[in-house]
């Protein structure tokens, strides 16, 4: 995310027309800090906008990233060859690039890997580097070398990837960029396994599709699924949906089905208990208001009525809102969400058939005062605080 400062920054030097020396002067002029001019370069460099990109090797904190590279640097420069130029992943300023192999591979002798090594990176520049030390976590990097060499590095891994990296056993770990908000995935071991059962070429293809959303949801999933099955079991159904997996994403709605079969079952035999169950069979005008018992009761609303009623059986049974149905001739017409809220009952919703709303409606108005005044006669409430007040907005798939 950029700040106010670095986006007025970036499109000063990104408008048509400007000159390199113009480029250069504007960064000498707003003298950003390191943080400012990596994130401007990342920018320029995912953008393709090269001209950026060249002014900004000219500042010393960012020409020192690449001095590992020797001599490629400079013919890099010279061809013009800026999209082998991204950020690398680590920073260092002080080993040769020999040196950097010996901690990417884990050993001392790297000698049967340098010539590959050396041409992919003139062939691929960092973005070859990058990926090496994403896929050192994931395979053996020395064993499997000539099948690594083999993949299509012109573009790197997902950096987001890096921030699950930086784990205590990591010889890198002093060498990683470091990344904020850290905290908001600890791990990527359960990425780990997720991949296990795929080839080389196959792993390589989902990890290019790395995004934190997806991680975010998969974790959720398997907190669903992991209750249930073991990861043997998870591990043989992957194995089984080899041909479908082609991304992240494919592995997220698989765990997704199956976590969302879990949880629908969980729920439906969850009691819920409602404060509202006196009123159950109470005619309200033209209609005889019905109390559902359990999650399975919301969702067969859900199915009556095409909206998504089941999937907040939990908040029903955590009395953050209560829900009701009216029916007629044994078929739901309407169903009703209600609170508690500053000592009397409040109608948040009434809906019908597909999510319709009949709320602020002169069609709804009778049965709203009506069940007011029901609630009044026989609901009584001890105390309030135990309610609270939930605006009920189901989302849409």
């Amino acid at each position: 995310m950029f700040s106010i400062k670095e986006n007025v920054l970036f499109n000063m030097v990104s408008k048509d027309n400007i000159s390199e020396s113009e480029i250069d002067a504007i960064f000498l002029v707003a003298n950003p800090d390191k943080k400012i001019l990596f994130k401007i370069y990342n920018l320029a460099h995912h953008s393709q906008k090269y001209h950026i990109v060249r002014s900004l090797l000219k500042i010393a904190c960012i020409k020192e990233r690449f001095l590992f590279l020797g001599e490629t640097y400079s013919t890099f420069l010279k061809k013009n060859e800026f999209e082998k130029l991204p950020l690398p992943f680590f920073e260092v300023t002080d080993l040769d690039i020999i040196s950097l192999l010996q901690l990417l591979f884990k050993k001392g002798n790297i000698q049967h890997v340098k010539k590959g090594v050396e041409l992919a990176i003139i062939k691929y520049g960092v973005n070859f580097l990058n990926n090496l030390l994403i896929l050192r976590e994931f395979i053996d990097i020395s064993t499997n070398f000539n099948k690594i060499i083999a993949l299509d590095h012109k573009t790197a891994l997902p950096k987001e990837i890096c921030k699950h990296l930086n784990t205590p056993e990591d010889p890198l770990q002093n060498l990683l960029i470091p990344y904020p908000n850290n905290e908001l995935f600890s791990d990527i071991n359960e990425i780990k396994f997720l991949l296990k059962p795929f080839l080389i070429t196959k792993k390589f293809k989902i990890l290019k599709s790395f995004n934190e959303s997806d991680h975010q949801h998969i974790k959720w999933c398997l907190s669903k699924y992991l209750k249930v099955f073991t990861f043997e079991n998870l591990n043989k159904k992957l194995t089984n949906a080899n041909r479908k997996i082609n991304s992240l994403h494919s592995i997220l709605n698989i765990l997704a089905n199956e976590s969302r079969i879990i949880e629908n079952q969980r729920l439906a035999n969850l009691p819920l208990n409602q404060e509202i169950i006196s009123l159950d069979g109470k005619p309200l005008l033209d209609f005889i208001i019905s109390v559902p018992r359990n999650g399975e009761d919301l969702f067969n609303t859900g199915k009556v009525l095409d909206h998504y009623l089941g999937e907040y059986t939990q908040i029903v049974a955590d009395r953050i809102v209560q829900i009701m149905n009216l029916i007629k001739n044994d078929q739901i017409h309407y169903t009703l969400s209600i609170s508690w809220d500053d000592g009397y009952y409040d109608i948040l919703e009434f809906k019908r058939n597909d999510n319709e709303s009949l709320f602020k409606g002169p069609q709804g108005a009778p049965y709203i005062k009506a069940l007011k005044e029901m609630c009044g006669v026989y609901l009584k409430k001890d105390d309030p605080s135990d309610y609270l007040e939930y605006i009920y907005n189901p989302p849409r798939e």
